[in-house]
């Protein structure tokens, strides 16, 4: 992520213009390290000399890097450079387009490579098990039933996974994770993913 809190920028000395010249520059340089087998680098953040560094542990797999947000780039370089794309929660339709175009921009420059698409949501678990959505920022105050309703919604225009954010929840963490777990989750298995030699 590029960061989007003013006090952020201020506090590391750099301008919240640049940020999407250096977020580009960046991941390029995180991109290098994650993917290249002890890559010797030149920048101003450093030098890493491929010959005597390395990162240890060497990772078993591949380790992806997913674009926050926009991060001030463009819908084709996210879908062109990032592995996945995490959003904020969107009405459907809106989100809907977004999936349909980071999809259509993702085929075109990396043909059959799964990208997968995650958002948060911010969700209010109320203790009512029926109760209908009320809207909150970036999310809904909700019963489970109809929170069910929403990720079917979520699930059906093509999230693969979504991160639920308990800021604004009014019950201890501990009671909203349980119930998630016993009766919502199992409505939603985990898939396996292959793991790369």
């Amino acid at each position: 992520a590029s960061g989007d809190r003013d006090k952020d920028f201020t506090a590391l000395g750099i301008s919240k213009l640049e940020s999407g010249r250096l977020f580009k520059k960046n991941y390029a340089f995180l991109e290098r390290l994650l993917k290249e087998d002890s890559p010797t680098i030149n920048s101003d953040l450093g030098v890493i000399d491929g010959t005597d560094m390395r990162m240890i542990p060497k990772p078993f797999s591949s380790i992806p890097t997913m674009v926050t947000g926009f991060s001030n780039q463009s819908i084709e370089w996210i879908a062109q450079n990032g592995d996945g794309w995490i959003h904020y929660p969107r009405a459907i339709p809106q989100q809907t387009q977004l999936i349909n175009e980071y999809r259509e921009l993702s085929e075109i420059h990396a043909p059959g490579v799964f990208k997968p698409f995650t958002q948060t949501l911010f969700i209010d678990l109320s203790e009512n098990p029926d109760a209908l959505p009320v809207p909150i920022p970036l999310g809904f105050r909700v019963g489970r039933k109809q929170l069910l309703e929403i990720l079917y919604q979520f699930q059906s225009i093509g999230v693969n996974h979504l991160a639920f954010v308990l800021y604004f929840s009014k019950r201890p963490p501990e009671e909203v994770i349980q119930e998630l777990g016993e009766f919502v989750l199992p409505y939603f298995p985990t898939h396996e993913i292959p793991v790369g030699d």
